[in-house]
Formats: structure tokens, C-alpha cells, sequence
């Protein structure tokens, strides 16, 4: 093996050391909590996974609300309404598409698909909780 194709292998070696070490520490506590109670005996049945997605998915609800409220209290008027107004639509958003994933997945007749239902559920909240806290951060630094 030459040196070239060495020193190659020794860089993706640390990069697969690396990177999955990094996203250990960037894990959010929710998507942890969310791990824990999938990894424990309780959440290891369809009942149980969906149990956990739904835990999840009321965190991630409460993350949405609560980075709504500070980013209401940075906002001039105008982008308050502005804000209120696409929170709405999100809203309405999100009903229309869970209605459209209740259907899609009730033509399966396996167990299996409930906890994956509840999965896609909670990560369109996850989805804008994080964008909401993305925006709140923007107008937070200087």
C-alpha cells in the first residue's frame, strides 16, 4: 500500500470516528428522550413505539410554543402579524397533512405502519419547531 492511498484510509478512518462523535453532543434532548424510551423494554413493542413518538411529538409541540413565544416578543408589529399569520397556515397545514397520512397509511393492515405514522407526525411539529427556534436565533444575534 502506498503512502498516498494510507494516508487516504487514515482520513476516512478519523472522519467515521469523528463525525459520529459530534453528533452524539449536537443530539437535541428530545431526539434523546425519544432513543431512550424506544431503547427501553417498554418501547420495544408497536404500542410501546407509538407511545414514545406520541411523548416525543407532545415535546417537540411544547418546543414549537415556547420559541413562538420569544420570537413574538422580538418582533415589531408588522412581523408579529406577519408571523401569526404563517403560524396559522402551518397549522392548518399540519392538519391537512396528518389527515393525508391517516389516510395513506390505513390502507395498511399491518401494526407495523402505526408507529411509523406517529413518526412522520411528529417530525413535521419537529420540522417547525426547529425552524422557529432558527428564526428566534437570527434575530437574537448581532
Amino acid at each position: 500500500m502506498n503512502i498516498v492511498t494510507k494516508n487516504i484510509w487514515l482520513i476516512i478512518f478519523s472522519v467515521c470516528l469523528y463525525y459520529p462523535l459530534q453528533a452524539q453532543k449536537l443530539t437535541h434532548p428530545i431526539d434523546q428522550l425519544l432513543h431512550n424510551c424506544l431503547t427501553a423494554i417498554d418501547g420495544q413493542t408497536i404500542d410501546g413505539m407509538v407511545g414514545c413518538m406520541n411523548i416525543a411529538h407532545e415535546k417537540w409541540e411544547q418546543e414549537m410554543e415556547y420559541y413562538l413565544n420569544l420570537l413574538m416578543a422580538k418582533l415589531n408589529d408588522s412581523q408579529k402579524n406577519a408571523l401569526k399569520h404563517s403560524q396559522e397556515s402551518w397549522l392548518k397545514f399540519r392538519e391537512m397533512e396528518y389527515k393525508y397520512l391517516e389516510s395513506l397509511y390505513s390502507t395498511k393492515k399491518a401494526s407495523s405502519y402505526k408507529p411509523i405514522l406517529a413518526e412522520e407526525k411528529m417530525n413535521i411539529t419537529k420540522v417547525r419547531s426547529i425552524e422557529l427556534k432558527e428564526y428566534y436565533e437570527i434575530l437574537s444575534t448581532e
